[in-house]
């Protein structure tokens, strides 16, 4: 995987996920659950991820080919420096009224 030698944190892999055009809320569930966290997501071969329930050749050929590193890296630099708050869908403080979309 080449980020262009960003520091990758849980928040950017966590957000990478939500540049993908394959991955929506739905998908990015079964990644996670099947996978065990964001980070392994795109550390996982293709032929591990093609066996996740729904994760079909198309979908998991985007989460390894993802290369907009610097890109989830500006977008957390920018909630950072505009002191927002970024919350993942597993956090606890995570809205339960759009959890599940």
């Amino acid at each position: 995987m080449n980020n262009g030698h960003i520091q990758l944190t849980q928040r950017h892999y966590e957000m990478a996920l939500t540049f993908i055009h394959d991955v929506g809320p739905a998908t990015a569930r079964v990644l996670l659950s099947y996978c065990s966290g964001a980070e392994k997501v795109f550390n996982t071969g293709l032929q591990k991820l093609q066996r996740a329930p729904g994760i079909g050749p198309k979908t998991a050929a985007a989460v390894l080919a993802f290369d907009k590193w610097k890109e989830v890296d500006d977008e957390l630099k920018f909630i950072a420096r505009h002191k927002l708050q970024h919350l993942f869908f597993t956090e606890p403080e995570y809205p339960q009224r759009v959890k599940n979309y």
